[in-house]
């Protein structure tokens, strides 16, 4: 793909139709179907380029001419997608009618949120892997101890 010739890709990941990659300066990238908000872009049907996903820590870079945070870890479900910071941050978007992007309730979220919360109004920890299934993510804290949410048979 000629959009990433000479910038290096440290991880990337697949969903159900579309993809991202974290280049090595710690930015995501997504790129495909994007009707279920998957790609984080905002309203969107497809975008056939990789475009970069912007956050909300952003705005600090602006401010003092420094990256405060880098994506250093992604997954993707069917219609949703989950970024991982070197700080422990977990942000999500995407389609949410199972719960899967763990914001509370149930709407589709088009750009990235920071997962803080749990289902019982508890501050969440710092996290060091997460994945996705189809409708359900799962999460390994700092501490090595697991959670998910959304759609799920097992561990629930």
């Amino acid at each position: 793909m000629k959009f990433f010739h000479k910038v290096a890709i440290q991880s990337v990941a697949a969903g159900s139709h579309h993809s991202l990659a974290i280049t090595e300066d710690g930015d995501l990238y997504s790129w495909g179907e994007g009707k279920l908000g998957q790609l984080g872009l905002g309203k969107c049907r497809e975008k056939r380029m990789p475009q970069r996903v912007a956050f909300d820590f952003d705005g600090q870079e602006e401010e003092t001419g420094e990256k405060s945070q880098r994506v250093r870890a992604c997954a993707a479900g069917f219609g949703h997608t989950a970024a991982l910071t070197d700080g422990g941050s977990l942000y999500m978007w995407g389609f949410n009618v199972y719960g899967q992007v763990g914001v509370g309730d149930k709407k589709t979220r088009w750009h990235p949120e920071q997962i803080c919360y749990s289902a019982a109004g508890e501050q969440l920890p710092q996290f060091s892997k997460v994945a996705c299934s189809k409708y359900a993510t799962y999460a390994i804290d700092s501490l090595g101890r697991p959670y998910s949410w959304g759609k799920g048979y097992t561990g629930h």
